[in-house]
């Protein structure tokens, strides 16, 4: 989601950034599942995620 044009397309409207940022969070799914049988293997560190 991209809060800075809703900040600049409504500026000063609250209620509308509200509602987007609302909006977001229920299109995110309720839990991540992991279901990992066997070796992990490790593609790349978190520093080269941009963590």
């Amino acid at each position: 989601m991209d809060l800075k044009s809703i900040v600049h397309e409504f500026p000063g409207d609250i209620e509308k950034l509200k509602t987007a940022i609302l909006d977001a969070i229920k299109l995110k799914p309720k839990q991540h599942i992991f279901d990992v049988k066997g070796e992990v293997q490790i593609l790349r560190l978190i520093d080269a995620t941009g963590g």
